[in-house]
């Protein structure tokens, strides 16, 4: 990504998955916790990228958009995650973690727009664990302006390509 986008501000999010590493260590050698080398942002070199880490639970704004991994919301999947979501913060935001693209639309009285958005995964779609699913790869291209507005493209993936 660096490499990509030298100039862009790039954060990393704290997910379910990446806090297996931790869980690991505090199971199986609780005496390297807390030692720099086993520290997710060292193992992923964060520093020498410029990569923002944002912690598990901790969600990340940036104008008037907020940015989760979505394991934040428990129970928040059901059939449209991005309503789910949405109906929780009431606000908008984006997420990942629920492997689906799913959009979200809500209008104030005061006339304020919201939108949610679960952008789907990047990883095997029909995993040994559960071969069966509704998963869809695709990302969210998130351009953020001045004035704290924002403009989402909910990206799909099939076959590898990007459909824009």
């Amino acid at each position: 990504l660096r490499l990509a986008f030298p100039d862009a501000g790039i954060y990393y999010k704290i997910g379910n998955h990446e806090e297996r590493l931790e869980n690991w260590l505090n199971l199986k050698a609780p005496e390297w916790i807390g030692t720099e080398e086993f520290e997710l942002k060292m193992l992923l070199r964060f520093g020498e990228n410029r990569v923002k880490l944002v912690e598990s639970m901790e969600i990340a704004m940036f104008g008037n958009f907020y940015l989760a991994h979505g394991h934040e919301f428990k129970g928040a999947g059901g059939v449209y995650p991005a309503r789910s979501v949405y109906d929780k913060v009431r606000k908008s935001i984006g997420i990942g973690h629920f492997h689906r693209m799913t959009e979200f639309q809500a209008v104030e009285i005061d006339g304020t727009v919201h939108r949610a958005y679960s952008f789907g995964c990047g990883c095997e779609k029909h995993p040994d664990y559960l071969p069966y699913n509704n998963w869809t790869h695709g990302f969210g291209h998130i351009r953020f302006n001045e004035d704290g507005s924002f403009i989402v493209k909910s990206i799909p993936v099939e076959n590898g390509i990007a459909l824009e």
